[in-house]
């Protein structure tokens, strides 16, 4: 027992909080001082919110983290986790101003600047900004966490800045406003929950590492009071983090499902007499639909039943429907085939046959130049999520890299909906070149 109280006494030792923390009177006054918000303080803000909005703008990781490095957005968050773990109201009055303030600022100055800007276009940096899930939370969470234990201690180091960069309370802030900019009240309120996200669960550490660390309360507060707190901020807490619950059970969900497609393609349907061009899962009247486009060898309604029990098996596509688009020429070779077989002389057979081989060694070079344009489908693949924000007229697009007569050629295959045309369709084109170099763009309706 004597063992079993020393090694508790130890880990407690180690772990404790209070030895490493600094003058309190000090953390707080600095705390209460860097949430005013006036002066150099609200320019500093607006060139952040600026820098940060180029860097979405050009899809720049490098500027965004350097805008959040100098964005003073951190300071009332932390200021309100600090007021409601001393009970201090002022301060959380204080700080609810200021962050108000500050965040509609920045929505303004973003919104300016995008109307201003002549790129419109969505990149993938500002769409990262409008799906939050729960992952979000828990970032938020503990990045707060370590933002007050290194406000709190002795040994702040270079803490405060990883913090910054981690919770990423601007780039929200900036995706609000390219999205009222551009009228689309979804990006605006995605981007939007976001940041509420951000802002909650750091008060909230905030809070709880005030409270663990024994910070003498500014008043005293009656125990029913203290109750009604409590349960105010766990009401708050429940009601910011739930939805992004479901978010994050989808992300999942989809990721599982998405990964058992790229096996059961590569598995089921690449094979020596046929290839698989791309495949596209997405989710159709609450079932998950995988086509896929093929050349090869044509696949008959026994074999696809075949592979549509096979495709069951997979864990994540149990209740899926396979869906595959094939060429006339594959349906047609195959049928003649079967005819030569039964009806015709061998010696014609034979002609069939070397017909057939001479069409498999197309086929082949078709293989080798697909090869070739791999790592440009790699990229279609990291720009198609913009590409359906661009052109939300077409129902699950799928953009495939190809080469026709000698010249890089796009092709935007699409099951539903009306390819853009004239002006429309000569920016999405430049846009596509701006990207991934002189290439043409083509429309085919499966």
């Amino acid at each position: 027992m004597n063992i079993l109280h020393e090694l508790w006494a130890n880990l407690k030792a180690r772990f404790s909080l209070l030895p490493d923390k600094d003058d309190e009177a000090t953390i707080v006054q600095g705390i209460r001082e860097s949430i005013e918000f006036k002066g150099v303080r609200v320019w500093i803000l607006i060139c952040a919110i600026f820098t940060a909005s180029l860097g979405l703008n050009v899809n720049s990781t490098a500027v965004i983290i350097g805008a959040m490095l100098i964005s003073p957005l951190m300071d009332p968050i932390v200021g309100l986790g600090l007021g409601l773990g001393i009970y201090d109201l002022d301060l959380v009055r204080k700080s609810l101003r200021s962050l108000l303030v500050m965040a509609l600022i920045s929505v303004l100055t973003a919104t300016l600047y995008f109307t201003l800007s002549p790129l419109s276009l969505l990149q993938s940096e500002l769409l990262a900004r409008t799906q939050p899930t729960i992952y979000d939370v828990l970032i938020a969470f503990v990045g707060g966490a370590a933002g007050i234990l290194a406000n709190a201690s002795r040994f702040k180091g270079n803490i405060l800045m990883g913090v910054a960069i981690a919770t990423a309370l601007m780039p929200p802030l900036c995706t609000a406003g390219y999205g009222l900019s551009q009228g689309n009240m979804s990006y605006f309120l995605g981007a939007s929950y976001l940041f509420t996200i951000n802002a909650t669960f750091i008060a909230l550490s905030t809070l709880i590492v005030v409270r663990l660390m024994h910070f003498s309360p500014v008043r005293f507060v009656s125990t029913e009071r203290e109750s009604r707190i409590r349960h105010l901020i766990i009401a708050i807490t429940l009601g910011v983090s739930i939805p992004s619950i479901y978010s994050g059970f989808l992300l999942v969900r989809e990721s599982i499902s998405e990964d058992a497609a790229n096996r059961f393609v590569r598995d089921q349907l690449n094979t020596g007499d046929r290839q698989a061009l791309d495949h596209t899962l997405s989710h159709r009247d609450s079932l998950w639909v995988l086509e896929v486009p093929l050349i090869g060898r044509y696949v008959d309604s026994l074999q696809h039943d075949s592979l549509q029990r096979v495709m069951q098996s997979y864990y994540g596509l149990g209740e899926a429907r396979l869906v595959l688009r094939q060429s006339f020429a594959s349906r047609q070779d195959s049928a003649d085939l079967e005819l030569g077989k039964r009806f015709i002389s061998r010696d014609l057979y034979q002609r069939q046959e070397a017909l057939l081989a001479h069409q498999e060694h197309e086929r082949d070079s078709l293989m080798h130049e697909l090869q070739l344009l791999h790592h440009q489908e790699e990229e279609l693949r990291q720009i198609e999520r913009e590409f359906v924000a661009l052109v939300p007229e077409l129902k699950s697009p799928r953009l495939v890299g190809s080469e026709v007569e000698g010249r890089s050629v796009v092709l935007v295959l699409y099951a539903e909906g009306t390819a853009p045309e004239g002006a429309e369709a000569e920016r999405i084109a430049s846009w596509l070149s701006a990207r991934l170099g002189e290439v043409s763009l083509r429309y085919v309706k499966l």
